[in-house]
């Protein structure tokens, strides 16, 4: 090892005491290696989405004076299984009692406060329009009116009948129960419903319409009850509220 060796080692000892360092020896590298900024997985958050349908809910209500829609576009109750909707206008009241199996829009007031006018919406199951049209015209207690005919609502295909309810004076009606005196009972409508409901018209000697129709898998029974002055044009209301009809998408 020559002097000038020795010299500088014993100058970079002295130079470490005093923390003099040369700058070249004491400065951090101008580009040091970037750290990883690379965040840590998370897990993907959990969207939930609630399809509100736009259509409105006809309330329970039990019979038989009803209660009052407000105008707008309403769903036929779930309890009926058939998947319809429909808009009602003004001045309509409806009866809604799941139990009994009985969905109507009524309107007019008898002495009991029941609907005089009655647009009576029935599903079932299955079976053939014409048969059923026959057994209802046919009834003792009605008077047909014409034969059955081929009718189409709203696109949906079926059959009609028009027949009027035959006088019943004996009968002077039950306030309790809230039927009218001279109604007439319609067994052959009442099968339809709950077994311990009793069905009759909705005023002495109504007229009435029952249209069948052919909806999805099932069929639509409907009535279109009134008192006689009152019918045809009650029977325009009533189309116009089943010119709404549509299965729901």
């Amino acid at each position: 090892m020559n002097r000038r060796s020795i010299f500088s080692i014993m100058e970079l000892l002295v130079l470490v005491a005093c923390g003099n360092l040369p700058a070249s020896m004491t400065q951090e590298p101008a580009n040091p290696p970037a750290l990883s900024q690379t965040p840590a997985p998370t897990a993907e958050p959990t969207l939930t989405f609630t399809v509100k349908s736009s259509f409105q809910s006809f309330s329970q209500s039990r019979c038989c004076d009803g209660s009052p829609v407000e105008s707008g576009e309403y769903e036929l109750p779930s309890w009926m299984d058939i998947p319809l909707t429909l808009k009602v206008g003004e001045d309509w009241r409806q009866i809604n009692e799941g139990a009994a199996r009985l969905f109507m829009l009524g309107k007019g007031r008898s002495e009991f406060q029941d609907p005089t006018h009655a647009l009576v919406f029935i599903t079932i199951p299955d079976g053939d329009p014409e048969q059923i049209l026959t057994a209802i015209r046919n009834s003792r207690e009605l008077i047909a009116e014409g034969e059955i005919t081929p009718a189409t609502i709203a696109g949906f295909s079926g059959m009609q009948v028009g027949v009027s309810a035959k006088p019943n004076p004996g009968y002077e009606g039950d306030r309790a129960a809230e039927v009218p005196p001279g109604v007439q009972f319609l067994p052959a409508i009442n099968k339809y419903f709950t077994p311990s409901f009793l069905w009759t018209t909705s005023s002495a000697e109504s007229r009435l319409r029952f249209i069948v129709l052919h909806v999805g898998e099932g069929l639509l029974l409907i009535e279109i009850d009134a008192p006689p002055a009152d019918f045809e044009v009650f029977a325009k209301e009533s189309n116009r509220v089943l010119e709404t009809l549509k299965l729901a998408e």
